[in-house]
């Protein structure tokens, strides 16, 4: 008897344990469900400001980059500008630009022909600057003395709050006037003092000349 009285409770405790393992189970589940849904949920809310921050942030580097366009091409336009005002100063005053940093020749017109003029080198002296001219004579007569004017000035900058004009005219000058001759088919060495000066300062130089006579030799 009691025997049978423990298999019953046996069998009793059995089922009871059973019937209770899926309930845990699937209430487990349940949670984790609602769990995810929960996530999915959260991820979605999301969604509206994510959105509204990528449209803020490409609006906003739509208009950078558009602002920098027309940054870039107004200052095209004003470089182009100016140099187009230059080369027609260039023509208009028979003025020719040289560089410190270049010895690169120009050609340079004068009332007796077109020569060659090139910066050779800079040299400082006491109080100012020395600047060594290479001046070419192309052809086949000397020319006897000749005056040279030197423009001096810092560099031209399109961002400068001076116009091209204000910076043009705050370029310093100065004429020397050479006794000898150009000769023929030759480079003819020159040099200018600057004084006072500092390198800073002739970060530009401009040069016109005129010549005073000529040599030539009388047909037999």
């Amino acid at each position: 008897m009691r025997n049978s009285t423990q298999c019953i409770v046996f069998v009793l405790f059995s089922l009871v344990f059973l019937h209770t393992i899926p309930t845990c189970f699937a209430q487990s589940d349940t949670q984790n469900m609602d769990q995810r849904f929960k996530a999915i949920e959260d991820y979605v809310q999301q969604f509206p400001g994510a959105l509204e921050e990528l449209g803020i942030n490409l609006e906003n580097s739509l208009s950078s980059y558009t602002q920098n366009l027309d940054a870039s091409l107004n200052q095209f336009s004003s470089r182009l500008k100016i140099d187009m005002e230059q080369q027609f100063e260039q023509l208009r005053n028979n003025r020719v630009m040289l560089s410190p940093r270049s010895k690169a020749f120009k050609t340079i017109q004068t009332n007796s022909g077109n020569f060659l003029i090139a910066l050779n080198k800079t040299e400082n002296i006491e109080g100012g600057i020395r600047l060594h001219f290479n001046i070419g004579n192309p052809y086949f007569a000397d020319f006897q003395n000749f005056k040279l004017k030197v423009f001096w000035g810092q560099t031209f900058e399109s961002s400068n709050s001076k116009s091209f004009d204000e910076w043009q005219g705050s370029l310093l000058g100065k004429e020397f006037k050479f006794d000898g001759a150009l000769k023929k088919g030759m480079w003819n060495k020159v040099f200018v003092d600057i004084v006072p000066a500092k390198y800073y300062q002739i970060e530009h130089i401009e040069c016109e000349m005129e010549v005073l006579g000529i040599e030539l030799q009388m047909a037999p």
